[in-house]
């Protein structure tokens, strides 16, 4: 897992900064040695102004109110999915605009990823076959059906499945300190005001959830098998949620499963669902002989797991330099593969990877999981020819896809299927698993906007962007603002382009990312007569001192917050 989900925010690091030679200085010092630009590479997507951004949603807002999309019937009932940052403030936002409000949770405790279980979910098939997970399949629920049954070890691997723990581990931390990653709404006076352990920022949300009064919302532990759009007794449009529910009693489990209906959807399930592994050559063979030798990051626990053996981290992003940071000093020999240049197009990633430990031999991908001459003996063979033949352990840290299986046929295989038929001849909402498809302002499905996701965009994020995203969705679904025609939110997706670069996270993006939402919102209250509603402020705007007071000491401020969780075990364990 991405210890950067959705809460990474940096200022983008500036090419003449100190911090970014450093980093430089830093990342050089990694293996293999290879001359590199003695500063980051400009991102390839320029960034747009304040004016641009805020002049195009205006633009856009006014046709919204000129020829507004018509919703087939007032939008009253809504379900959302997931209990994380996003699915919190998507709850919170709708209740406020008065929308009644059912939340479903698979887990027993809000927070998504940061909801931390010592048992890991279950290894996913190595490789991954595809973007998209199958269909759900599951069948219709026309009235309530309970049973309870024992809890055998298939029944246990069954609950796993539905109820799949979180990527959280044990030793995570956030990246970011409280002053960036917090709900602009909601201030805990509780909280560590630093970076903060999964558990203290898991506590976090769940006062949240109680002081917002929105924990008696949310059913816990059920998870939603099959979402789908049919007629209710007045041959009206409604969405009907299948679910199910696993409740434990000792040796024993009670499972119901029911059927809700719905106006509207909101997916919130956030980004680190399923394991993603890559087809390398012969890595089935070399999983099926030594099926135990090999995770993904999601199954990743504890460090001590990892004493003394030598192992081998897939991947060269967050979660690998974090895995990396943890092993260090711990396994006997750790090494670090991932493909492309060391240093990125991101500011923000390199900074972190700088953090990669010296001791760590970094190597060039993997070119297949057999000796040179193609045997599956255990040896591994990177691209630049080096063989490694005693690796113990794999971790892939290789990332994840949406779970969107609950759509079953709103979903596409691949990107290529997508952009061979284009937007407008797909006839309802799609998916390909890795993003949201056919969006407007990457919440709304174009084809049928009563379906929408909070939380899924295409680009790095901080937790505030969540709360735009969900009052933006509570003032279009309460009548409050409007839509454009499906025409033109089509046309304005065709030729949208990105604020900034996608793999920003700054003062800069994260004002710009929220400003559209902002000034659309705003604007309609005001043309719409809606005089009650308080006016949204994109608090971003006023933050650029707290970003300029994290980045000159991110990097040591990171270091020290890993070396006290070191130093904390290594005192438990003495005593």
């Amino acid at each position: 897992m991405s210890n950067m989900e959705a809460i990474c925010p940096c200022h983008q690091i500036n090419p003449q900064d100190a911090i970014d030679a450093l980093a430089i200085e830093e990342a050089n010092k990694s293996k293999p040695e290879a001359p590199v630009n003695p500063h980051y590479p400009v991102p390839s997507v320029p960034t747009l102004s304040i004016e641009e951004v805020a002049q195009t949603a205006l633009d856009m807002s006014i046709k919204a109110l000129e020829n507004p999309y018509k919703f087939k019937k007032t939008i009253r009932r809504v379900a959302v999915i997931g209990t994380g940052p996003s699915g919190l403030a998507s709850i919170n936002a709708l209740k406020e605009q008065g929308l009644e409000v059912r939340a479903f949770e698979r887990n027993d405790r809000v927070g998504g990823v940061w909801a931390f279980s010592e048992t890991p979910s279950l290894k996913p098939e190595m490789p991954t076959k595809s973007l998209a997970p199958g269909p759900s399949k599951v069948s219709q629920v026309n009235e309530l059906q309970e049973e309870e049954i024992e809890l055998t070890e298939e029944i246990e691997k069954s609950l796993l499945k539905r109820h799949s723990p979180s990527a959280c581990y044990y030793d995570l931390f956030t990246n970011t300190p409280y002053s960036v990653n917090h709900h602009y709404g909601y201030h805990d006076k509780s909280s560590k005001q630093g970076y903060m352990m999964h558990y203290e920022l898991q506590q976090y949300y769940n006062n949240y959830a109680k002081d917002m009064s929105i924990d008696s919302l949310i059913e816990f532990c059920t998870n939603v098998e099959h979402v789908y759009k049919t007629k209710d007794s007045d041959e009206s449009d409604i969405w009907k949620l299948v679910l199910c529910k696993s409740e434990r009693n000792g040796d024993r489990v009670k499972i119901k499963r029911w059927s809700e209906s719905f106006d509207a959807v909101v997916y919130a399930t956030g980004i680190h669902q399923n394991p993603k592994v890559p087809d390398f050559d012969s890595l089935k063979e070399f999983d099926t002989k030594w099926p135990d030798k090999s995770i993904h990051s999601k199954q990743y626990r504890r460090p001590e797991t990892y004493k003394d053996l030598n192992v081998l981290i897939v991947g060269g992003n967050v979660s690998a330099t974090d895995v990396a940071r943890q092993l260090d000093g711990i396994a006997n020999n750790v090494y670090v593969s991932y493909r492309g240049p060391h240093v990125l197009e991101s500011g923000i990633l390199n900074l972190l990877r700088s953090g990669m430990p010296k001791t760590t031999t970094v190597l060039p991908l993997v070119k297949s999981f057999s000796n040179i001459n193609g045997e599956v003996d255990g040896s591994i063979t990177f691209s630049d020819g080096t063989v490694l033949s005693d690796i113990d352990k794999v971790i892939f840290c290789t990332g994840f896809t949406s779970d969107y299986s609950s759509l079953e046929k709103l979903t596409v295989e691949t990107h290529d299927e997508y952009k061979q038929n284009g937007h407008e001849s797909l006839e309802e909402p799609v998916t390909d698993g890795q993003f949201v498809l056919n969006s407007f302002y990457k919440i709304f499905l174009i084809p049928d906007p009563t379906l929408a996701f909070v939380g899924a965009p295409n680009h790095l994020v901080t937790i505030p962007f969540f709360e735009y995203q969900a009052k933006f969705l509570s003032r279009v679904w309460s009548g409050k603002a409007l839509l454009p025609t499906k025409e033109d939110m089509y046309s304005y997706t065709r030729e949208e382009k990105p604020v900034c670069y996608p793999l920003d996270v700054s003062f800069d993006s994260e004002t710009l990312r929220c400003e559209a939402m902002t000034v659309w919102a705003n604007y309609h209250a005001k043309e719409l007569k809606n005089d009650e509603l308080p006016p949204i402020t994109n608090h971003q705007k006023h933050s650029k001192h707290v970003w300029d007071k994290v980045l000159p000491t991110y990097r040591s401020d990171l270091d020290e917050m890993a070396a006290k969780i070191k130093e904390a075990k290594m005192t438990q364990s003495s005593e």
